[in-house]
């Protein structure tokens, strides 16, 4: 499972790649610091799995995740942020996340959802040659 990290704190990075990392056939396919490098790299190549934080430089990750939904709705869009009130979650769903965490509370739940995924969803059965994305519909 390919996942791609879109965090303006490179300590959030660095943590997120440590979890990738240990999860036996999840793979870090590429990172960003801010949403016009994480909207140049979920434009060009594809991934499985999108972890976005709503407060970066330039745009905010909501707008990232509309985006790049409209162009690959069956990417597993992760929200992992320090603004988890009501208005927020509520506007990352409708546009598209899949998953919405907490960092301060539910940064666990990352890595445990990644190895979820795994052992739930399989490739379709071209996808390895195709890039094809995963497919997933639970919303958390």
């Amino acid at each position: 499972m390919r996942v791609f990290i879109a965090d303006d704190s490179s300590l959030m990075r660095d943590l997120l790649k440590s979890i990738i990392s240990t999860i036996p056939g999840c793979d870090l396919t590429g990172e960003a610091k801010d949403s016009k490098e994480a909207l140049q790299w979920l434009l060009k190549q594809t991934c499985d799995v999108a972890i976005l934080d709503i407060c970066m430089p330039g745009a905010s990750g909501i707008l990232v995740l509309e985006l790049v939904k409209k162009l690959q709705p069956d990417l597993i869009a992760m929200i992992l942020t320090n603004y988890p009130e009501a208005p927020f979650r509520k506007r990352c769903l409708a546009a598209g996340a899949d998953f919405f965490f907490d960092k301060s509370k539910d940064f666990q739940k990352v890595g445990e959802t990644l190895q979820a995924l795994i052992a739930r969803f399989k490739p379709a059965p071209d996808a390895e040659k195709q890039g094809g994305n995963l497919q997933a519909n639970d919303k958390t």
